[in-house]
């Protein structure tokens, strides 16, 4: 009754392992995957209102011209109407806007006027003045209007030829633009320069206030440099999605942590197992079990790997002769192989995946009942097929070449090709060396010449490991993608045969 209650308590443990636990596993992956694609979503940027990026120092420089008419007021007035004052002016700017909403500029006037006494004056000046965008400043700036109303205040000084006057002056007015282009403005403007009652040659001295210079002119605007302002991200979404995303990164920690643990119980569990079904005899008849789990918990073929398995056992049958007596083992996975009295490479060099490939290609070897049949029915065929030179010695060896090139993937390979070439020098085997490549990547030309290359490698290496020239054979198979994954076919293929 023990002994059944321990053999039906093996059988259930294996398949909770097997089954369950990675089930489990798997729809924990993937609520936590979907989680993980709700909570990450692309963050929704906005822009500040009232904030713009600072520009560089050559952006938004702009240059003006403008010319109309202006008329004198004068203290003594004088006599007339307003339409015998009106005289012509003209004007130049140049200027810079700091921000969407300030800027000034430096301009120059030439301009006539009419004294009280119908006196024609001609007269020029120089000056500088803020600028303040009106509408830009009411209008939201991320929809900047193609119209501005632009009021200025500035000081200049004004200079009169005809009495040889400079005094200072104050100017203020206002302008309006409109956008013609991303850069040509068309400008209207209306300005006051007011300035000493003196300025014209009448007056009283020293009072400021008693000289105006009223102007209306039209003109264009041109922007140089880069135009506009560049609007500024606002930061909160942005910490929003940051913690959040921190958040995220906690909870995967946590859950691979948690994964992480799991993974070692199950691990443990599995090899306690293994020891039982040892232990009762069982593990020849539900080895399958840790086979499949394997296979579960990989989401890919692993890259395959050379299998010295077939010639090891080679060398005892070349050691003892044909009709050697084998003695046989029974692994931990129930299949049934020949101990190798030679010293063993095996372990070195043997792959999980392929280390009984010989032995599970043949059908008549994967179906012998004991080892006695194997050796007396199945394997005295096998070694007739191999004398006959209709198969290969053993599995053959691939060794593999990285991207485009007769490069190793690994310079550990050259180890295979010393042993090769030792086992060919001592029993006199023929050599064969088939060249391919990765048919995916690369022409066919390309492709073949790729794969004559790789196979002429190969048979240098091993000729120069004292391989006679004689027994090695050369084949190219170009591109190919009989092997999964597709790199697996930038290789040679080595097999030995009598």
């Amino acid at each position: 009754m023990t002994h059944k209650y321990h053999i039906l308590s093996a059988i259930a443990l294996a398949g909770f392992v097997s089954g369950d636990a990675f089930a489990s596993a798997e729809s924990r992956d993937s609520y936590t995957t979907e989680s993980v694609q709700r909570l990450i979503q692309p963050s929704s940027y906005t822009y500040t209102q009232d904030v713009v990026a600072s520009p560089d120092f050559g952006s938004n420089w702009f240059v003006s011209v403008n010319g109309g008419i202006n008329t004198f007021f004068g203290n003594p007035i004088g006599c007339g109407d307003i339409s015998d004052k009106l005289k012509p002016q003209f004007g130049i700017g140049f200027g810079k806007w700091f921000t969407p909403s300030i800027g000034s500029r430096i301009s120059s006037w030439g301009l006539q006027i009419e004294n009280a006494e119908h006196a024609p004056q001609n007269c020029w000046g120089i000056g500088s003045e803020m600028l303040w965008n009106l509408t830009n400043s009411l209008y939201d700036k991320r929809n900047e209007s193609r119209f501005k109303l632009v009021p200025y205040a500035g000081m200049a000084i004004l200079t009169n030829r005809a009495t040889q006057m400079s005094p200072f002056a104050v100017t203020y007015g206002i302008i309006g633009q409109y956008g013609l282009t991303s850069r040509l403005n068309a400008t209207l403007e209306m300005g006051c320069k007011t300035t000493f009652s003196d300025f014209d040659g009448l007056g009283q001295r020293n009072r400021f206030g008693g000289d105006n210079i009223l102007t209306l002119s039209a003109g264009l605007s041109y922007t140089l440099g880069r135009s506009g302002f560049r609007r500024v991200i606002d930061s909160e979404p942005v910490l929003v999605d940051n913690s959040r995303l921190k958040e995220v990164c906690q909870m995967l920690l946590d859950k691979n942590g948690e994964l992480s643990r799991q993974t070692e119980k199950d691990a443990r569990a599995l090899a306690e197992l293994k020891k039982i079904m040892r232990i009762e005899g069982l593990l020849s008849q539900y080895g399958h079990i840790f086979r499949q789990t394997s296979a579960n918990s990989a989401n890919r073929k692993p890259y395959p790997v050379n299998d010295y398995s077939g010639l090891n056992s080679l060398r005892a049958r070349l050691k003892g002769g044909a009709n050697v007596d084998f003695d046989f083992e029974e692994d931990e996975f129930g299949n049934w192989i020949a101990e190798d009295n030679l010293e063993s490479i095996v372990d070195a060099f043997t792959g999980t995946e392929n280390a009984t490939d010989v032995i599970e290609s043949d059908k008549a070897l994967a179906d012998a009942k004991s080892p006695s049949q194997l050796a007396k029915s199945d394997l005295t065929g096998y070694l007739a097929e191999i004398q006959s030179g209709k198969r290969c010695i053993g599995s053959p060896i691939y060794i593999f070449f990285k991207l485009g090139t007769t490069k190793l993937i690994d310079s550990s390979q050259a180890v295979n090709l010393d042993e090769i070439a030792r086992v060919a020098k001592s029993y006199n085997l023929k050599v064969k060396v088939t060249g391919s490549a990765d048919s995916h990547t690369g022409s066919d030309a390309i492709n073949n010449t790729l794969g004559s290359s790789r196979a002429d490698y190969i048979a240098t290496q091993l000729q120069q490991r004292g391989v006679a020239t004689s027994l090695i054979t050369k084949e190219n198979e170009g591109g190919s993608d009989k092997l999964n994954p597709m790199v697996a076919n930038r290789h040679c293929k080595i097999e030995l045969s009598y």
